[in-house]
């Protein structure tokens, strides 16, 4: 790949050394361009040499960039070819029987590719055609097959030997082969296969011990053959038939042949360039300067031989102390019965005895077990068993088993621990979560239901772990370790429980959509009307943080949330009245910030917080009771439980007192209520109680990635994964870190010398006969994906994402800057397995960033043209405005001067108008006066005429008298 880059960056490093030099043109052209200026100056000339500098070194990664980019492809190409081709050859099959060669026999053998023709029913033409292909078998070859040159090191040194077996069919099918001698096979089949060299003892030693009849049984149907890999004399080789013209007599040449009965049926060349023999081999554990290591059974064998004798002596032991044993003075017998024959009610005749001593003629007495000391020598050896190994006991998962029955808290709920798989994630103490490396099934135990002080209780095998302390300091006891030391400590006259459990954080569920705002259905679980949208109360602030239309209902403390019931009726407990409503599921495990609402609107309603800053929920419901026990405890939050208040007539309430210390989030949205809070020390640690046996059932321990190694079970108990071992990225490197360097090295044993080689010699065949003739140049580099590699890559993995974490803030992002942070995330991306990397290379950020900066450049100039239009759009505007305004003025003087002058005219008129007013009232006046005038004369003259009438009257009157 190197040598491609240079190549093409070849001709621009040229134009540099030669005379055509990039740099004098450029200044060049600039002089030429405006001839007027003068030359350009010592630090335009430096400036220009960076930038072009920058441009070769831009050229060159991008040219690297392009070539991994085809490189990587062609090797996805190749890599699912290879793929394919041990699939079809059988590679997981004789991979099995390979390990299991490898934990037996000092050294394991595979053999491969043999491309074997087969028959494969294809469609052609919409009709099933049997046709041949070639297939590159993987075979698993017994390790007392090989037979190997005594100085040989390694499977390609010295001649090898493997003992091969056909059938008549097999050979009469090879004649048909170019590469083997048919006239030798048929000589083979006319003596059925007779072979003088084969030792018939060994093979029917081996037909015994792999229980398969007797060695007559097992070579009836067979033919034996050798398969030879190694150096022949040239001259030999001319014997047989090879024509070999460029080489000598005396030469050496390694050679391919096969021997069946007393025929050389092949013998070729070694056809492979690098002359590799198709043979694999791997050790538990190598020899120095040896190809025959080993095995496992060899390693521990000293120990085996203590742990069965230890064994059968324990096994003597127990027969011997397992009944009382007697002695007896045969001359004291007076009858000549079976002294061996016990039964009850047996009498024994004696006679006296002669020393007169009065000793007992018959003496029972019980043998001494030594059960338990031989337990324990043969745990110790078979813990040192662990270290000879390198096997831990807690890789198979043997120990810390709950019942199959029993729940694990996940993020999408919880779920029976018989149900969960590798790579799962469960809950952790941690507030987050964490993957599941093992899942061991343990068969049928003996089940024990272990209580706690807050009335939960999980169900464990004996040997289950648990987390906890007597103070402050936790240790993992199992439980049968927790009985020995007993379960409760005496405080004077009473006794306490000893054992308390470690706190959990607030549990991760992932995000689910609810139908109801979590703060106005824990509203309506408290003071909601059944059936309705209706919530009564008289707290303003509730009804503020409800995110419905609320109208006042008249002469109430109900109000209407329109729309609640619509969305109500989505839910399960619409319908629900006071001694029956709960907080639905996909309330209670949703993500913390929904939970946390939901408790604000139940506290808010049926919550308070007392003087002395204890947090108290009531309700009546018995199944609220219970899921809010649970949204508690899933928020991280210790209750003891509750107290129930049972009122003459009335059906009981329940009063739940818990604590929350974490005052940073509010659990209540009236201020008054969360005034009132303050931390408090917890006395609601859950302590361990007592022990119940429940029965006989199957059970299941799983194993976790936590960095404390618990896991939350569903009532929101901690508990102990199994074993006690280091946890990693995954479950093969959680064995590799926990086992010692015997079992790395065993794994990585695997790796040099089976999948590394076995993977180069199918690429490297793929390329002779690849008729497509793929491009490639440089090394292939095949890295096995186990052993250190994989705990290697784990690591660094690991310490990616926090190193990730701990630069996901503004600051160290600014330092960083975007190519920094984008390195990091494209060796993230390569820890992931991707195979297109979505994070872009140096040069692609470098042309996205300088395209931003155009588009930034070219927004600033678009937003500077608009501001400019919008100025001269404002600017004619204004003009507009203006002469607009002129015209209204003069138009307004026009108006105005008309309204003056019709104003002027109007005057008049009224002054006229007045004028006659005041002659016409005038002479209305005068008429007046004068027609008043006539009226008071005519009164006068009235009252004078009605005097003169009085008078004379009276003076008629006066006459009459006299």
């Amino acid at each position: 790949m190197t040598d491609a880059i240079n190549n093409s960056v070849n001709s621009s490093i040229e134009n540099v050394s030669t005379g055509n030099n990039p740099i004098n043109n450029h200044l060049d052209s600039r002089s030429q361009s405006n001839p007027s200026t003068t030359p350009p100056s010592v630090n335009e000339a430096q400036q220009s040499i960076s930038e072009i500098n920058q441009e070769k070194r831009d050229l060159t990664t991008l040219i690297a960039e392009e070539i991994q980019k085809e490189a990587k492809f062609q090797t996805r190409v190749m890599k699912q070819q290879i793929k394919d081709q041990l699939q079809e050859g059988g590679w997981d099959a004789a991979l099995n029987e390979f390990i299991e060669d490898f934990v037996i026999y000092p050294t394991a053998y595979m053999k491969g590719p043999i491309v074997t023709k087969k028959k494969r029913l294809k469609w052609k033409n919409g009709t099933p055609t049997v046709d041949y292909d070639y297939v590159f078998m993987n075979e698993r070859v017994d390790p007392l097959d090989m037979y190997l040159s005594p100085s040989a090191k390694t499977l390609q040194e010295g001649n090898l030997l493997e003992h091969v077996r056909y059938n008549s069919r097999t050979l009469s099918e090879l004649k048909k082969n170019p590469a083997y001698k048919a006239d030798a096979i048929e000589r083979v089949l006319e003596v059925n296969g007779y072979a003088p060299w084969l030792d018939t003892s060994i093979e029917s030693v081996k037909a015994t011990e792999e229980m398969r009849g007797t060695a007559y049984d097992m070579n009836r149907d067979i033919i034996h053959g050798l398969h030879f890999f190694g150096s022949v004399q040239v001259s030999k080789l001319r014997e047989w038939g090879l024509q070999l013209f460029e080489y000598d007599d005396t030469d050496e040449v390694e050679v391919e042949a096969i021997l069946v009965g007393n025929e050389v049926i092949k013998c070729d060349l070694n056809k492979d360039p690098l002359l590799r023999r198709p043979y694999y081999s791997a050790s538990f554990y190598n020899r120095p300067g040896s190809l025959v290591g080993r095995s496992l059974p060899e390693m521990m064998q000293d120990i085996q031989r203590m742990c069965n004798a230890t064994a059968r002596a324990l096994s003597n032991n127990l027969g011997i102390a397992s009944g009382p044993m007697m002695e007896v003075y045969i001359d004291r017998l007076a009858d000549d019965g079976d002294i061996e024959e016990l039964k009850p009610m047996k009498i024994f005749q004696l006679v006296s005895d002669p020393t007169g001593s009065g000793g007992r003629a018959i003496n029972f007495f019980q043998p001494q077990s030594n059960a338990a000391e031989l337990l324990a020598v043969y745990e110790k050896f078979e813990l040192k068993a662990d270290d000879v190994t390198g096997i831990p006991k807690y890789a198979y998962g043997n120990e810390s088993s709950l019942a199959n029955y029993e729940k694990v808290l996940t993020p999408t709920g919880a779920v029976p621990i018989s149900l969960l798989e590798v790579g799962d994630k469960v809950c952790n103490t941690y507030g987050t979560t964490s993957n599941v490396l093992g899942v061991y099934p343990q068969g049928e135990c003996d089940i024990f239901s272990i209580k706690f002080s807050n009335n939960t209780s999980v169900d464990c095998t004996m040997d289950h772990l648990w987390n906890v302390a007597t103070n402050d300091k936790f240790s993992t006891k199992s439980l049968e370790e927790l009985l020995e030391e007993g379960l409760f400590r005496k405080d004077g006259v009473r006794y306490r429980p000893k054992f308390k459990l470690p706190p959990t954080s607030c549990v991760e569920y992932i995000e689910q959509e609810v139908p109801v705002d979590p703060y106005t259905l824990g509203a309506w679980l408290g003071d909601g009307c059944k059936g309705t949208g209706k919530i009564s109360g008289i707290d303003l602030e509730v009804f503020e943080a409800i995110p419905y239309e609320i109208t006042h209902i008249k002469n109430s403390v109900c109000h209407n949330c329109l729309g609640l019931i619509t969305d109500l009726k989505k839910t399960k407990v619409w319908d629900k009245g006071s001694f029956t409503k709960f907080i639905p599921e996909d309330y209670l495990k949703n993500t913390e910030e929904c939970r946390l609402e939901l408790l604000r609107g139940l506290m808010d309603t049926d919550g308070c917080c007392a003087e002395n800053g204890r947090l108290i929920y009531t309700t009546s419901s018995r199944k609220l009771r219970d899921t809010f026990i649970e949204l508690v405890k899933s928020l991280g939050g210790t209750t003891k439980g509750y107290s129930t208040n049972v009122k003459e007539r009335y059906k009981p309430s329940y009063k739940i007192t818990f604590q929350y210390n974490d005052l940073t989030v509010p659990l209540f949205k009236i201020s008054r209520k969360e005034e009132r809070r303050v931390e408090k020390r917890s006395n609601h640690t859950i302590y361990i109680t007592g022990l119940d046996y429940v029965g006989k059932n199957e059970a299941t321990c799983i194993k976790v990635d936590s960095k404390d190694r618990l896991y939350v079970v569903d009532n929101l108990i901690p508990t102990h994964n199994t074993g006690g071992a280091a946890t990693t990225a995954s479950g093969l490197s959680l064995i590799l870190e926990a086992a010692s360097k015997i079992i790395k090295d065993a794994v990585r044993n695997i790796d040099i010398g089976l999948i590394k080689p076995r993977v180069e010699f199918q690429f490297y065949y793929n390329l002779i006969k690849n008729k497509n003739k793929v491009d490639f140049s440089g090394d292939i580099n095949v890295v096995p994906m186990g052993s250190t590699t994989l705990t290697v890559k784990a690591a660094q993995q690991i310490r990616r994402n926090e190193f990730l974490q701990i630069t996901a803030n503004p600051v160290d992002q600014e330092l960083m800057g975007v190519e920094g942070r984008a390195s990091l995330l494209r060796e993230i991306g390569k820890d992931l397995g991707l195979d297109t990397n979505p994070v872009p290379g140096p040069v692609d950020l470098k042309r996205a960033q300088k395209k931003k900066e155009e588009n930034a450049q070219a927004a600033a100039q678009a937003q500077s043209e608009k501001e400019q239009a919008d100025r001269q759009a404002g600017l004619a505007a204004t003009e507009i405005q203006i002469n607009g305004q002129k015209e209204m003025h003069a138009d307004t003087q026009q108006f105005k001067a008309t309204e003056l002058a019709t104003n002027t005219d109007q005057k008049e008129k009224d002054r006229q108008a007045n004028m006659l007013k005041v002659q016409t009232d005038a002479q209305v006046s005068s008429a007046k006066i004068e027609s008043d005038n006539s009226r008071n004369e005519r009164t006068e003259s009235n009252k004078e005429g009605m005097q003169i009438r009085e008078v004379a009257l009276s003076l008629s009157t006066d006459d009459k008298v006299n």
